[in-house]
C-alpha cells in the first residue's frame, strides 16, 4: 500500500525525493542500468538533488555512464558520485562490479535499486556454472541481480545494523509484462512450444494475454520473446519477496518490487499476478538461482 494515495501518474521524480528527503539524505545509494534519459537516469538525478552519501551508477556502457555521471556533477556538484561497469550478462562483471561498489560505499549500503535488465525477442539460450540452459533474458534481468544482490548482502547488512527495520532496501524493477508467464522450471530456456501440452499447467503462459504478446516473436527460432520477458519480471517479484521473507526478521533488509514504466510505482505486492505471489515458487526459484550460480551454503 502505497504511503502517498494522492500521487498518480503525473508525480514527478522530484516530489518523490521532496517527500523522502531524510530517506536519501546521507544514505548510500547503488542504481542499475543508468543511461540518458532513463528511469535510471532520471532516479539518480531525482536522488542526487537531496544529498546522498555516496551515490553509486552501474551500467554496461561507459560512454552512457559518463554522460549521465556529468549530468549529475554538473547540477549537483557536491555529490559523491561513481560509476561502475557491469555487465548482467557476465558472472566475472557482476563479481567485479560488486566488489568495487562495495570499496566506494566502505561496505555500507543503504539501498540497492535493480533497474537494469533487457528485452530481446530474439533466441539467444544461456548455459549457467552448473549447466542449466535458460533464457538470456532470465538469466540477465534476474540471475545476474540476484548475484549483485547477494554479493552486496554484507553491505546492506552492515547497513541496516542499529537502524529501524527496513531501512536498508533492495528495489526490483519488475514490469506489468510479468503476468504473461510464471517460471517454467520445467523449461527455462523456453525451447518446447510455448502452449504445448509437455509443460506443466501452472507454468503455461498467460491465457487472457492479447495474442500480440504471446506469439513467436522469433518464429525461426521458435522462440516467444514477451513470454521470456514475462518470465524475467517474474522472477524479479518472487526475488524481492523471497529476499524480505530471509533477511527481514533477523537483519531488517526489505526488498520490494516496483513495476516499471508505472509512474504512481506502487508495491508489485497489490498488483502482482497470482503466479509472482507463490511463496513456493519464490523458494524454488531462490533455490534453483543457488545452484546455478555454485553458491555453497
Amino acid at each position: 500500500m502505497t504511503s502517498h494515495t494522492e500521487w498518480d501518474l503525473h508525480t514527478t521524480g522530484t516530489e518523490v525525493g521532496q517527500a523522502f528527503d531524510s530517506a536519501i539524505r546521507g544514505k548510500n545509494i547503488v542504481i542499475t542500468g543508468v543511461s540518458p534519459a532513463s528511469i535510471g537516469a532520471t532516479t539518480a538525478l531525482a536522488i542526487a538533488a537531496h544529498g546522498p552519501g555516496k551515490l553509486v551508477l552501474a551500467s554496461r556502457t561507459r560512454a552512457k555512464l559518463d554522460a549521465v555521471h556529468a549530468d549529475i556533477a554538473q547540477k549537483y556538484p557536491t555529490v559523491d558520485v561513481s560509476s561502475v561497469l557491469l555487465d548482467l550478462g557476465s558472472l566475472d562483471s557482476v563479481w567485479d562490479a560488486a566488489a568495487q561498489i562495495d570499496a566506494f560505499v566502505d561496505d555500507k549500503l543503504h539501498v540497492l535499486i535493480n533497474n537494469a535488465g533487457v528485452n530481446d525477442m530474439h533466441r539467444n539460450p544461456m548455459t549457467t556454472r552448473d549447466g542449466t540452459r535458460l533464457d538470456r533474458q532470465l538469466f540477465v534481468n534476474h540471475l545476474g541481480p540476484f548475484l549483485l544482490t547477494g554479493l552486496l548482502l554484507s553491505a546492506l547488512k552492515r547497513a541496516a545494523e542499529g537502524a529501524p527495520k527496513g531501512s536498508a532496501r533492495v528495489v526490483n524493477v519488475s514490469s506489468h509484462g510479468h503476468r504473461l508467464s510464471p517460471i517454467r522450471f520445467s523449461d527455462l530456456a523456453f525451447e518446447k512450444p510455448p502452449h504445448g501440452e509437455s509443460i506443466p499447467e501452472a507454468e503455461r503462459p498467460s491465457t487472457t494475454a492479447p495474442a500480440f504478446l504471446t506469439r513467436l516473436t522469433d518464429p525461426e527460432g521458435g522462440y516467444p520473446g514477451f513470454l521470456g520477458y514475462g518470465q524475467s519480471k517474474c522472477a524479479n517479484i518472487l526475488h524481492a519477496s523471497e529476499l524480505t521473507r530471509r533477511y527481514f526478521k533477523d537483519s531488517g533488509i526489505l526488498a520490494l518490487s516496483v513495476l516499471g514504466y508505472l509512474a504512481d510505482c506502487q508495491l508489485a505486492d497489490g498488483l502482482a499476478a497470482p503466479h509472482a505471489k507463490d511463496k513456493e515458487a519464490g523458494r524454488r526459484l531462490w533455490e534453483l538461482s543457488e545452484r546455478m550460480l555454485n553458491i555453497q551454503k
